[in-house]
């Protein structure tokens, strides 16, 4: 049970990381930035197909999407937020610095690496169950079986 009780404790305190560093890139100087680091960091065709989505309370696969497109750009991430808190340039204000440097610190613990990792790969196989069981007109045995099939490969996984 206090296995548990952490396990839950590690994802929501990676949530919330995600949320503000989502919320801190909403600012166009900000997200400018990121999307320089993106470039520099990325191929340019991967760069066209991933932003960074904010993260869902209820939409089960926006969610899912949200934590792989984070983990797929955790470097750029680090990079952009590096660059706020360094402020070598003197571009950014004291407030920008701050909640850089308290992001970049906060994504960088291996607490959260791992969880993210973790939370990532196992959305993973659930992502796709998910868009299934949400089809209309699906059958209950077809659908029973895919769950059955994802529990399994989650079983193998331990």
């Amino acid at each position: 049970m206090c296995l548990f009780r952490m396990q839950n404790a590690c994802s929501d305190n990676m949530m919330n990381k995600l949320r503000r560093v989502y919320e801190f890139f909403e600012y166009p100087k900000r997200a400018e930035l990121l999307e320089r680091k993106i470039c520099e960091t990325y191929d340019a065709d991967y760069v066209k197909r991933k932003k960074l989505k904010r993260l869902f309370k209820t939409r089960w696969v926006e969610k899912v999407d949200s934590f792989q497109i984070f983990s797929s750009l955790y470097k750029a991430l680090k990079l952009a937020l590096s660059v706020v808190a360094l402020n070598d340039e003197g571009h950014w204000n004291n407030d920008s610095v701050t909640s850089a440097s308290n992001l970049l610190h906060g994504i960088s613990t291996f607490e959260i690496v791992v969880t993210l990792e973790v939370v990532s790969t196992l959305m993973g196989y659930l992502r796709s169950l998910t868009v299934r069981l949400q089809e209309k007109g699906s059958e209950i045995s077809k659908m029973y079986m895919r769950v059955y099939t994802v529990k399994s490969q989650l079983r193998k996984m331990r």
